[in-house]
């Protein structure tokens, strides 16, 4: 007999608590492990009730991947009003990005396993595109476009080879907020040029 585990689901939320124990499932295991009906066990109710919400795994981890996406941007947004100053937001937004990438590893490879919807493509860029024109206002469109992507490839590169464990491996140093600021800096001054 199946039983519901206390604080799990409440009625009218199964979705949602579907879509949050499969994040905190991800969060232990890989996305290849996870499935429909055992997402549905877990929150105490049957696959058939699951179903009614998620049609298939594909469904149910397009709502995970969205949700994910939707961590990670209110992740970089606190870090980004973490400082009044453009420098140190920045660097805290890098610190950020490369955390969540390590906390959340299977969180953020399901997040950049395809391109992004556009609202949320939108979300992201629209943060980058802050803390760029904070360093430096004058930047031109075509400017500030180069530089958004510059920076987000510098710090997405960065998380992945963290993740690899390319770096602090005797090759290349550990990343270090000290470190972060150092590359900061340089970036920084490619783009007030």
């Amino acid at each position: 007999m199946l039983t519901k585990p206390r604080g799990k689901y409440h009625h009218g939320q199964l979705a949602e608590a579907l879509i949050g124990t499969a994040l905190e499932e991800l969060d232990k295991h890989s996305l290849d492990k996870l499935s429909l009906r055992g997402i549905a066990r877990q929150v105490g109710v049957t696959a058939t009730a699951a179903y009614k919400h998620f049609a298939s795994k594909e469904d149910l981890v397009a709502a995970v991947r969205e949700a994910a996406f939707m961590a990670f941007v209110s992740t970089i947004r606190q870090a980004a009003e973490s400082s009044p100053v453009a420098e140190q937001s920045m660097i805290a937004m890098g610190m950020a990005y490369l955390d969540f990438a390590e906390q959340h590893a299977n969180w953020f490879d399901l997040i950049f396993s395809a391109p992004a919807p556009n609202s949320q493509d939108d979300a992201a860029t629209q943060l980058f595109t802050q803390a760029a024109l904070a360093l430096n206002p004058k930047l031109a469109d075509q400017d500030l476009q180069v530089s958004i992507l510059q920076g987000h490839a510098l710090i997405h590169g960065l998380a992945v080879l963290r993740r690899q464990g390319m770096l602090g491996n005797g090759h290349h140093p550990e990343l270090t907020p000290d470190l972060i600021e150092r590359i900061f800096v340089r970036t920084r001054q490619g783009w007030l040029n």
